[in-house]
């Protein structure tokens, strides 16, 4: 995500790094989104020129920091084997709660019509 900014609409606010590092702002974006992306820029719409402009300027400044970094294939691939992984925890996760169910000695309750199946 370092390669992404966040760009709020419709937003006229001067001020917008104070308001996003204060506690008006979520907790979760402050501490689980803000630091993994490259910024968060605010443009109104309703002034076209100026957003556009501010825009193209937080976008330069982005390119600037990264130093042209583009974002790679390498990147790509990296992204879609985390996704792999994680889709094939998922699974041996289910498959492991489904082998204790059919034991009945695991905590999954499979339930039909608020009734729980019981095991053939």
């Amino acid at each position: 995500l370092r390669h992404t900014l966040l760009v709020f609409t419709h937003c006229d606010v001067d001020n917008l790094d104070a308001i996003l590092a204060s506690d008006a702002a979520p907790k979760s974006l402050r501490e689980r989104w803000l630091p993994r992306l490259a910024g968060a820029v605010g443009v109104d719409n309703e002034q076209r020129l100026v957003a556009r402009a501010r825009l193209q300027t937080a976008l330069d400044g982005l390119v600037a920091r990264l130093k042209n970094e583009r974002y790679s294939h390498d990147s790509l691939r990296a992204a879609q084997k985390r996704r792999d992984a994680a889709r094939e925890a998922d699974r041996e996760a289910f498959r492991a709660a489904v082998l204790d169910w059919r034991k009945k000695d695991g905590p999954l309750v499979v339930e039909r019509f608020g009734r729980p199946v019981e095991k053939d």
